[in-house]
């Protein structure tokens, strides 16, 4: 009977463990890909107001030039943004408050919004990545 070395051993120990490790991380990347890749919304683009306007995961800020849409996540945790005063988008669970680009004016959130893509074809629009 052969003996195995202690080294060998844990070297075995490892690889096994870390093969359905992998494998799982690979499964949950390919599944976060397609989600992005399939969460999109088609809405009229009459139906959203001039100035800053709040949807289900989205918030939609409109002028007589562009348009803009953001992730209503909140940059910090993720709260759902709802409210702005003037031209401030306002997080309600820490305060951080956003202004009309997405850029941070006071945290304790980081990073901007999410800017979100879109698509405008005739009358409607679709907007990609909720």
């Amino acid at each position: 009977m052969n003996a195995v070395s202690r080294r060998k051993f844990f070297k075995s120990i490892l690889v096994l463990l870390t093969v359905p490790f992998t494998w799982l991380a690979y499964l949950n990347s390919k599944q976060t890909s397609e989600n992005a890749v399939s969460s999109k919304i088609t809405i009229l683009y009459d139906a959203i107001p001039m100035g800053i306007s709040f949807h289900d995961k989205f918030i939609a800020v409109k002028d007589q030039t562009s348009i803009k849409f953001f992730s209503a996540k909140c940059s910090h945790l993720g709260c759902t943004i709802k409210n702005n005063i003037g031209d401030e988008l306002i997080c309600p669970c820490h305060g951080s408050r956003f202004d009309i680009i997405g850029n941070v004016l006071n945290g304790p959130a980081q990073k901007p919004l999410q800017q979100l893509n879109f698509k405008k074809n005739k009358s409607e629009i679709t907007v990609y990545g909720l």
